[in-house]
């Protein structure tokens, strides 16, 4: 059994809290939240149905002061479910603490702070996961299959979208900060920049326009990475209104077939052979939260790092979210 401690119960939060319940040998020991009142159900609103209420905390500690909850200890490991902003300094003050660390995505708001991130985790041989869920979720991990086994021939073209309205329920609204969230560049669109370098590794190339924010910052963002087989097409937003929610898609095109995969629909992701009839694959149940967390637990045991998503590769996603900002603002 691992015991866990988690810091942060925004809608985020209670999201992973609420997934701990199915992902085997998970104990959550510790909850730690300042502007929770546990009495209370003062808590944040999102776009994932996580529930407008605290859920049952019975038997678990209860914190408002990170430092006090790691100097108490008694778990092996945190989970952080901060604002981005916040992600490096707790991560490394808990893995200094001596504490194994989840971090939710986006790992942080630069590249540099990433990889100083992994490199307190390798000096003090603890493990470092990233909340990267889009790797683990079965649709994508299903085309990553693809790619990996060659099984339709080359990829040649893909898109990926992904829109939602503007966040609002932040605390003291604080994604709609550019310098405490990176806006949707940094929040949203690192979900699809991120599959891309895991599907195909670094562009050759890459061409960006975007909608900048009234803060500064980036709202909308349209991308293209040129690789040597392949064209990448990467949209995403907060543009949309409120009734529009949220909606995430993509679509492959490989040498002998075409793959679509949509999220506002059941089931979500379809297989169109060259010759044979659509199809739709058997996929794994639950969904990238889950097995995120049980990849998390399973690295803690093996005192390894992820395979799937190695601390430095989400630190590279933040980078090229970073390359794409800077091209859009010299295009603008």
């Amino acid at each position: 059994m691992t015991n866990i401690a988690l810091i942060g119960l925004g809608f985020m939060g209670r999201a992973h809290l609420a997934t701990y319940k199915s992902v085997p040998g998970a104990n959550i020991v510790a909850v730690c939240d300042r502007y929770v009142d546990f009495g209370k159900s003062n808590v944040a609103k999102g776009n994932l149905s996580v529930g407008d209420a605290l859920p049952d905390l019975t038997g678990i500690n209860t914190y408002a002061d990170v430092d006090k909850m790691l100097g108490t200890g008694g778990f092996d490991a945190v989970d952080i479910c901060l604002p981005t902003y916040l992600h490096a300094e707790v991560a490394i003050k808990s893995l200094r603490a001596g504490y194994h660390v989840m971090c939710e995505k986006p790992m942080a708001l630069s590249k540099a702070d990433g990889l100083r991130m992994t490199e307190v985790a390798r000096e003090r041989s603890k493990v470092l996961s990233v909340g990267q869920c889009l790797r683990f979720w079965p649709a994508y991990a299903e085309v990553k299959k693809f790619v990996a086994e060659n099984t339709f021939g080359r990829l040649r073209h893909a898109c990926l979208e992904r829109y939602s309205t503007m966040p609002t329920w932040s605390q003291d609204n604080w994604m709609a900060d550019p310098e405490k969230s990176g806006l949707a560049l940094i929040d949203l669109h690192i979900h699809d920049l991120d599959f891309i370098l895991y599907l195909l590794g670094r562009p050759e190339s890459v061409q960006a326009h975007g909608v900048a924010g009234d803060q500064g910052g980036i709202r909308q963002v349209n991308a293209l990475f040129k690789y040597p087989d392949a064209i990448v097409m990467a949209s995403g937003g907060w543009l949309a209104t409120e009734s529009f929610g949220f909606r995430m898609r993509a679509f492959f095109t490989f040498e002998q077939a075409t793959v679509d995969l949509d999220f506002s629909r059941e089931p979500n992701l379809t297989v169109y052979p060259a010759g044979a009839e659509p199809y739709t694959p058997d996929l794994a149940e639950g969904d990238g939260y889950q097995y995120e967390l049980m990849d998390f637990l399973e690295c803690i045991k093996k005192g390894t790092f992820s395979d799937i998503v190695p601390p430095e590769s989400a630190a590279e996603s933040v980078g090229l979210c970073r390359i794409v900002e800077k091209i859009i603002r010299e295009n603008t």
